[in-house]
């Protein structure tokens, strides 16, 4: 395991984020946050998502911001992405989305 991975934690997410799951997503994202260390996000498996599923992902960053937590979003598909950028003009998640190389942000 790399000296980063020891220094950070992820979360998968499943392949549904939707309003039905985005209670339980929340409770595993925010007991990962408690730890204080670099989150990762890998939205790489997400199919079907909704609004509510974007709401918790503002709702990470400013909690991340707020907590001084670096935050990084990887894998978000072309879909949730446009969907991100339709709801916030200026998005508080500007920077947020990594790009598929991994090597920049989406804005």
């Amino acid at each position: 395991m790399c000296e980063l991975e020891q220094l950070s934690v992820s979360w998968q997410a499943g392949n549904e984020c939707t309003i039905y799951q985005v209670a339980e997503l929340r409770n595993e994202i925010a007991d990962l946050m408690v730890q204080k260390k670099p989150l990762i996000l890998d939205l790489s498996e997400v199919e079907a998502f909704d609004v509510s599923f974007v709401q918790l992902l503002l709702a990470t960053q400013l909690q991340a911001d707020k907590d001084n937590i670096q935050l990084n979003v990887e894998g978000a598909s072309e879909e949730l992405t446009e969907l991100i950028n339709s709801i916030y003009c200026e998005p508080a998640l500007a920077g947020l989305l990594v790009s598929d190389e991994g090597s920049g942000y989406v804005s």
